[in-house]
Parts: C-alpha cells; sequence; structure tokens
C-alpha cells in the first residue's frame, strides 16, 4: 500500500503572493474607480442637455403662438420629466435666474417678460410661485459632500433678465455630478439651439 507523505506538501499562497494580489488589485482600484465617477458624472450631464433641449423647444413653439420668448416655464408647458416636488432625484437646476423684471418681451417688445400671458393687457406675473414651476426648478440631488445643498435657481448663470426679450433668450442648467468637485457643472442654450458648457467640471 502507497502512503502519501504529507509532511513536504507545497499548496497554499505564502504570505509574499498575498501581497503581491492585494498590491494589483489596490492599483487597479486606484485607476478604475476615479474613471467610473467620471463616466457617471458624464452620464448626469445627459440630464441638463436633454432638459435644456426640452424647453428651447417649448420657447420656440411658444414663440410661434406669440411672437416673444418668456422667463415664464409654465407658460411654454416645461415641466422637468417625472417632475414631482421634494421627491423626483434631479441633479440639475433648470431654466432662467430671473433678475430684475424687463419690460422688453411680447409681440409689441414693451411687456414684461416674466409674465403668464401677451395678451392686450398682459404684464401679469407669472402665475406659479418662484422656485418650481415659475422661472426654474431647483435641483433635488447632489452628489459632492463638499457641496453645501443641491443646485437652485441662484446658481444658474448667464441666463439674466437682461439675456431675455422679444427674440431673444438663454435658459441655463447648474448641477453638482462631479464626486470630487464642488463646483456646479453650467449649461446655457439660447434661440439658435447653441448648447455650451459654460463651466464644465470635468
Amino acid at each position: 500500500m502507497r502512503r502519501l507523505n504529507l509532511k513536504n506538501s507545497n499548496s497554499g499562497f505564502t504570505l509574499v503572493e498575498l501581497m503581491v494580489v492585494v498590491a494589483i488589485i489596490g492599483i487597479l482600484a486606484a485607476v478604475a474607480i476615479p474613471n467610473y465617477q467620471k463616466y457617471q458624472a458624464r452620464a448626469r450631464q445627459s440630464e441638463a442637455k436633454i432638459a435644456l433641449a426640452a424647453i428651447y423647444t417649448a420657447e420656440k413653439s411658444f414663440s410661434t403662438e406669440q411672437s416673444s420668448f418668456t422667463t415664464c416655464l409654465v407658460d411654454i408647458g416645461y415641466m422637468p420629466d417625472g417632475f414631482t416636488a421634494g421627491t423626483s432625484k434631479r441633479f440639475y437646476a433648470l431654466g432662467f435666474n430671473v433678475g430684475p423684471a424687463l419690460n422688453v418681451c411680447g409681440p409689441t417688445a414693451g411687456m414684461a417678460c416674466h409674465s403668464s400671458s401677451y395678451t392686450a393687457t398682459a404684464g401679469t406675473a407669472c402665475s406659479v410661485a418662484a422656485g418650481n414651476g415659475s422661472s426654474a426648478y431647483n435641483a433635488s440631488s447632489k452628489t459632492n459632500a463638499g457641496a453645501a445643498a443641491p443646485a437652485t435657481v441662484a446658481n444658474i448663470t448667464g441666463t439674466a433678465a437682461t439675456t431675455v426679450g422679444q427674440g431673444v433668450f438663454t435658459a441655463g442648467a447648474a448641477g453638482q455630478i462631479s464626486t470630487t468637485n464642488a463646483l456646479f457643472d453650467l449649461w446655457t442654450i439660447n434661440q439658435d439651439k447653441n448648447l455650451v458648457n459654460t463651466t464644465p467640471v470635468l
């Protein structure tokens, strides 16, 4: 009968081999995790692009009927896809950061840009309270712990009242989408459908 000699068995891993494997996994993770986070952030940018394209389409349709653009989102029929106040997860604030009211809109270019309609007696204020639905929608989510809060109307830059008129408009989006950068990713779109990433964070 043959006996197995277990004393000289070399099966298993040495400590050095285990340390080499751990080091390789660490190197791969150091490379893969930042790239994955960038990929996630780029995917989130599609939210801004799609939303601004929808605002553009709604503004152009409104302009065809009213002969003017407006900062009143409720009047052009725009609402973020799947929007529910306080519960829908959105990384970008969208719309117009409306400044002092200007009377340069409407068919005669002498009516308030932030109005509910352009009629013979137009000039009435946009009918929905500021924040969500009036001139903009606030974001509800952020990715960087360093950001004080999700983006709001105040973070949308380049879209002040002076950029909206009878024949022009610039709508914007601001989002906190990077896990390594607390800055806001800013986008704008205008009446010529020029979509620009004015402040990229990637």
